[in-house]
């Protein structure tokens, strides 16, 4: 369709449905792509929760990696302790362990603590990158820790996962400090 909204409609849609059938939509987006007049921006829309799941067949239908050849060199969250408001700043260093260039999505995931003390992973993109065979890529994210209308935030330790084409290459993890003057509240202990 010539519309960008009704084309972005139906890439909400498929990605909705990619829930129960990620199969389907899948096959899809590939017999899709192989059309001149796709739109790869949509493709990538429809697919992005399989792509943050680390969806193989997802992964390769956009173009991507699905089998890392990397070594993480460094991978850090700062600071350690942090308030509501405050920043966390994620570092990475990743190198590729492969013969050829990779094309990689890579992504982090911070595992929220909720009120019962358990935690609830949530991913968040960070790039796409080309890693030519034995090269490094420095990699810097910077994300405020603040309350949002989908995510209530709780005192106590925040685990962060380096996410490599779907699969978790490396772990921190920062503490959210309790704050008397804030929304934070301290999880209950089970």
């Amino acid at each position: 369709d010539p519309s960008e909204t009704v084309r972005r409609s139906v890439a909400n849609h498929l990605n909705d449905v990619a829930k129960d059938h990620p199969e389907l939509v899948v096959d899809t987006v590939a017999r899709w792509s192989g059309e001149s007049d796709t739109d790869r921006r949509m493709a990538s829309h429809a697919l992005r929760t399989l792509v943050k799941r680390g969806d193989p067949a997802a992964l390769e239908a956009l173009g991507f990696t699905t089998d890392a050849h990397i070594e993480v060199d460094d991978f850090d969250v700062a600071p350690r302790h942090v308030g509501m408001g405050d920043h966390v700043t994620l570092n990475a260093v990743v190198r590729s362990t492969a013969t050829s260039t990779q094309r990689l999505v890579v992504d982090f995931v911070i595992h929220h603590v909720n009120a019962s003390g358990d935690t609830s992973p949530k991913v968040f993109k960070w790039t796409t990158v080309d890693l030519p065979a034995g090269e490094s890529v420095d990699l810097t994210k910077r994300r405020k820790i603040a309350t949002a209308s989908t995510r209530r935030y709780h005192a106590g330790v925040h685990r962060v996962e380096l996410q490599v084409a779907g699969q978790v290459m490396a772990e921190r993890a920062f503490e959210l400090l309790d704050s008397s003057d804030g929304p934070v509240t301290p999880a209950s202990q089970p």
